[in-house]
């Protein structure tokens, strides 16, 4: 993967509430409260006598509320235990799944990912996490399949394009990745990050003054965006404009000192 590439997205859970399950989940659903989320799961839970159409609701939910917490482990633990209580919750395997990627098991995350799809097979979005967990594999080919695959559910997905050209890219095809690009930002024009990405493709295919122009969109979107200063100064460096890319590096350091280290 090239210096500052960000890579395949990632899509979080999806709730309970967003599927109209029942007053458990609504008992301990609190958005933007993760921690009241828990201890109010966590007192259904304790119920003693609860029933498995109580409890699963109550574990599925507190499992969102440790993953919006940062959680993955518990998370997952949690999720597992609404999947003995309600084996075919698609959702509940897709949260898992994303609950492994968070923490680094790609494998788990593409197996529980595939039994999402097989539950729901046209949940989009367990394509596309299953093809950026592909694509942290470096299995290219099956995450480009998935992402062509979340496209057939939903053709205007600006993810599954963008994660496609980001695969493209890291697979040396150039082009292609531009031209996923190019629609993911028609798509989504307020997206840093593919901004960056279109720009590192550009440099790669020697369009350095357009690479520069990305860098800086990625730039003006979020002003701190260490890793856009960073290529930016590269790019200038390559078109010969050293003060600038002095100047854009000096602020990369200062903002990621740890971009630097690997600075050619």
């Amino acid at each position: 993967m090239a210096e500052g590439l960000t890579g395949a997205s990632f899509l979080w859970g999806l709730g309970l509430l967003l599927f109209g399950f029942g007053p458990a989940a609504r008992a301990c659903d609190f958005a933007d409260a993760p921690q009241q989320a828990i201890e109010s799961c966590s007192a259904v839970i304790a119920k003693a006598g609860a029933a498995p159409d109580t409890l699963w609701p109550a574990y599925f939910a507190r499992g969102d509320a440790y993953a919006r917490d940062g959680e993955a482990a518990l998370a997952a633990e949690d999720y597992t235990q609404a999947i003995r209580l309600h084996p075919d919750l698609a959702i509940a395997f897709y949260n898992r799944g994303n609950s492994y990627f968070r923490k680094g098991d790609y494998e788990l995350a593409i197996d529980d990912y595939a039994v999402a799809i097989r539950l729901s097979p046209a949940l989009a979005m367990a394509h596309i996490n299953r093809g950026a967990a592909y694509a942290q594999t470096q299995q290219y080919d099956r995450a480009i399949e998935d992402f062509n695959a979340a496209l057939l559910i939903d053709p205007k997905n600006d993810r599954a394009l963008s994660d496609r050209g980001n695969t493209y890219y890291n697979m040396g095809e150039h082009e292609r990745a531009i031209r996923d690009l190019n629609r993911a930002i028609a798509l989504n024009p307020k997206d840093a990050r593919m901004f960056l990405n279109r720009g590192l493709a550009e440099a790669a295919s020697g369009f350095g003054n357009r690479a520069i122009a990305d860098f800086g969109r990625a730039i003006a979107l979020e002003p701190n965006f260490a890793a856009a200063f960073y290529q930016r100064g590269l790019a200038y460096r390559a078109v010969g404009q050293t003060d600038q890319a002095a100047a854009d590096l000096a602020q990369a350091r200062r903002l990621d000192p740890s971009l630097m280290a690997s600075t050619p």
